[in-house]
């Protein structure tokens, strides 16, 4: 606990060491003179300043001229790229080669029957809870998220030191790190709920820490809807909250979808805060949200702490990439469905 307390304040300290070097880089910048109001020795001495750049700019322009720099800055792109999507189909194909084999010779590893101490290694209730938890988590972060973002680009003065106060909480928690949220989620909603690891006190636990990437995202995304579209509204009669629900938040959809598939792939990939609070042991087939059980991650971790279910692990990892994408396709046509129908019946 007190280590986590160090690492808690540790982030704040940085978060608001960051946050006064850019306002003050910000007001430096937005206080300048106009040209015309500067001293003469000041002019003079920024005139020759800029003779020297103007200079130094023409000497080095004839130069990527002769070079072609534009032709070298392309390719570093371009291998930037590729490096990219070579480390990714290097992980990927590292985790196929490794456990496809496996799960194809074992297909009872994702189905089997579980029985209380016994050597047959089943994941199916892994996937079932990660399942819940990815349900519950996203059930509860969305809507408040959204709701927070329309409360700060929407109705929200700029000025206000309660938004100045809530904008820093929203950074501070979007870089805390998940074992803190684990810990306060081991001695708030785990007590809460009777002492004992749940799925509900899991969720309630990574839906904290999904609030700030979605209320972020959300907000930016409503601030790319033109005002002249909510001018439109209001001029026709609508009202400010009709106005927000009819117009501004079918227009920014894209974006809060975007918010929604990342905050999914997050619960699926964390395993530090389900340690805590919902479980490290692959039980049986968890029948409510009160149950306890591990995560697919954290029985990755746990197939894998001491070295003797290495296959089962591998193939653990195949079935986690698997259920990443089917989850972020099912999501994806299920934006595309609904941008359609929006775009149809606003037509």
């Amino acid at each position: 606990m007190a280590t986590g307390v160090i690492l808690l304040l540790f982030v704040l300290a940085v978060n608001l060491l960051f946050g006064a070097i850019s306002s003050r880089a910000v007001r430096r910048i937005s206080s300048r003179q106009p040209r015309g109001k500067r001293p003469a020795r000041e002019s003079r001495l920024r005139g020759s300043a800029a003779r020297l750049t103007r200079r130094i700019r023409d000497w080095f322009g004839a130069l990527g001229s002769r070079i072609r720099i534009c032709r070298i800055g392309q390719g570093v792109a371009v291998f930037a790229g590729v490096a990219v999507a070579a480390v990714l189909v290097l992980i990927i194909g590292f985790i196929l080669v490794k456990g496809l084999p496996y799960l194809v010779r074992n297909p009872s590893l994702i189905w089997g029957r579980f029985e209380f101490g016994g050597e047959k290694v089943t994941i199916l209730p892994a996937i079932i809870t990660t399942l819940y938890a990815v349900g519950l988590s996203l059930l509860i972060a969305v809507p408040v998220g959204i709701m927070t973002a329309v409360f700060l680009n929407e109705y929200a003065r700029r000025d206000n030191p309660l938004i100045r106060l809530i904008r820093s909480a929203i950074d501070i928690l979007s870089g805390v790190p998940s074992i803190v949220y684990g810990l306060f989620g081991m001695i708030t909603f785990v007590k809460l709920f009777g002492g004992s690891s749940s799925i509900l006190a899991g969720s309630l636990t990574v839906s904290m820490m999904l609030l700030p990437t979605i209320a972020r995202s959300t907000e930016e995304s409503l601030k790319s809807v033109p005002d002249s579209m909510r001018e439109g509204s209001l001029a026709l009669g609508a009202g400010k909250l009709r106005t927000i629900f009819k117009i501004v938040l079918p227009s920014a959809l894209p974006g809060i979808l975007s918010a929604v598939i990342l905050s999914m792939g997050r619960v699926i990939s964390e395993s530090a805060p389900f340690l805590y609070t919902m479980g490290s042991v692959i039980s049986a087939v968890p029948h409510g949200v009160s149950d306890s059980g591990a995560s697919l991650a954290v029985a990755l971790y746990q197939l894998s702490g001491e070295g003797w279910y290495m296959n089962e692990a591998y193939a653990t990892a195949v079935v986690l990439i698997l259920l990443v994408l089917t989850l972020n396709l099912l999501a994806e046509l299920a934006a595309s469905r609904l941008s359609r129908k929006l775009k149809g019946a606003s037509k």
